[in-house]
């Protein structure tokens, strides 16, 4: 028996989540010296909304798709762990900052593409564009977990390209 896909309609959150994401992002391109200590804490609050909506994001594929999308709550709490330790030990984030981006791009980026079927059957251009721009973070997460020295140059820039990646994406599934 086929499982009904329900219209999801437009969702604010998203957009909000897509919005700051792209601030975020063009933060990180016009002062990219100042940009690590802020980013530290801007990663570490960002992970929390992420990994609550995850949460979220996991009753509204299994309710409207019947699929068990497990891989959202783990990453979901992966995310609010991250968070979490990011805010209480600022200096070590600081230090270890490439890794850990390149470890939450390859995670979150993997997550979306294997979530990314539901999108198909509301929009094959949205689920396309998901697709692309999840294996172009994955790209990203790689290149930065394998040159630390790359990365400690250029985790600004890299950063930034990432949150403009995922908040058109976040604004682009607000309205599937």
């Amino acid at each position: 028996m086929a499982t009904e896909v329900k219209n999801r309609g437009f969702d604010w959150k998203d957009l909000l989540i897509g919005i700051l994401y792209i601030i975020a992002a063009f933060i990180f391109f016009s002062r990219p010296a100042m940009a690590i200590g802020i980013l530290v804490v801007w990663f570490g609050v960002l992970a929390i909304i992420k990994g609550i909506n995850n949460f979220i994001k996991y009753s509204k594929v299994k309710s409207s798709t019947g699929i068990n999308a497990t891989f959202l709550i783990i990453t979901g709490v992966l995310d609010i762990l991250l968070g979490i330790i990011l805010l209480f030990n600022l200096y070590s984030g600081i230090v270890v900052v490439g890794w850990v981006f390149a470890i939450w791009f390859i995670t979150d980026s993997i997550a979306h593409i294997l979530n990314a079927g539901f999108l198909k059957e509301r929009s094959k251009w949205i689920y396309w564009i998901s697709i692309i721009f999840n294996v172009i973070c994955v790209l990203i997460g790689v290149s930065l977990f394998f040159n630390p020295i790359v990365s400690a140059l250029t985790v600004p820039f890299l950063i930034g390209f990432y949150f403009l990646i995922f908040g058109i994406e976040e604004v682009i599934s607000s309205f599937a």
